[in-house]
């Protein structure tokens, strides 16, 4: 009925809309896990498994690569969440005991292997609605031609391996 009335109410709409945008935006870059950002890989590994093993009443035993901290930033930054996620994940599902996390570099390959003597992943890990997790892992690793193998032995493991030049 009234065009300029409705322009008006509709710019307002933007601007609330806009903002509504905005603010979820932050609230959900709040939930995301802290990335890496200017710490050094072997220096936050360590650290992280200290503090989880310390929260979840864990047994980790964590050996890092001396030269880990000589891999780029996008596989350091790989190589941090995987573990994070990894660690995370064992503290939550796996009612486990002892956890082992080894980062090691070879020629032209960087593996990470986490061992835990919990109760092991099930069949469909990896596909379980509204878990993502494990997808998010093994997209990260395969993003830099990596692969990414998850398996049951007396536990749950998770082993990442990245080409590195």
């Amino acid at each position: 009925v009234d065009p300029e009335k409705a322009s008006i109410q509709i710019d307002e709409l933007k601007t609330l809309t806009r903002a509504s945008m905005d603010d979820l935006r932050r609230s959900l870059a709040g939930l995301r896990a802290p990335g890496l950002g200017e710490r050094h890989l072997r220096d936050a590994l360590l650290a992280l498994c200290v503090d989880i093993g310390g929260r979840a009443q864990l047994e980790i035993s964590c050996s890092i690569d001396e030269d880990a901290d000589t891999l780029s930033p996008a596989h350091a930054e790989t190589f941090w969440r995987v573990t994070q996620e990894a660690l995370t994940n064992i503290e939550r599902h796996a009612a486990a005991r002892r956890v082992d996390v080894r980062l090691e570099l070879e020629a032209h390959t960087a593996a990470l292997m986490i061992q835990d003597d919990g109760r092991g992943l099930p069949p469909d890990a990896e596909n379980q609605i509204g878990h993502f997790g494990l997808r998010g892992m093994r997209e990260r690793v395969e993003g830099l031609g990596g692969t990414l193998t998850l398996r049951n032995n007396n536990g749950s493991c998770v082993d990442v391996r990245l080409p590195v030049f």
